[in-house]
């Protein structure tokens, strides 16, 4: 069983079929690590928000914008963060 590493860290096992280069395996890394958080308690995927966000290159602008929308979903009275872009409208 072989596992895929980004920066010393083992996500688990790695999917099966050929991987062709860096940036397969960073594919692969990325779909399991994006499983593995839509499919983790609230608690768990806290812990897996720097993940995403690293290999989705956000800013610390928008990662703290995740942290603190878990932290609204999991509280009773807090507030809804706000969001981070406005959607464009077409004219």
């Amino acid at each position: 069983m072989t596992t895929m590493l980004l920066r010393g860290k083992s996500p688990g096992p790695a999917p099966s079929g050929p991987i062709t280069s860096c940036d397969d395996v960073n594919i692969q890394y990325l779909k399991h690590v994006i499983i593995k958080f839509l499919c983790s308690r609230e608690d768990e995927a806290t812990q897996l928000i720097r993940a995403v966000a690293t290999l989705l290159n956000f800013t610390t602008q928008e990662e703290q914008f995740v942290k603190d929308y878990f932290d609204y979903k999991m509280s009773w009275f807090g507030s809804m963060p706000q969001p981070i872009y406005h959607p464009v409208r077409n004219t």
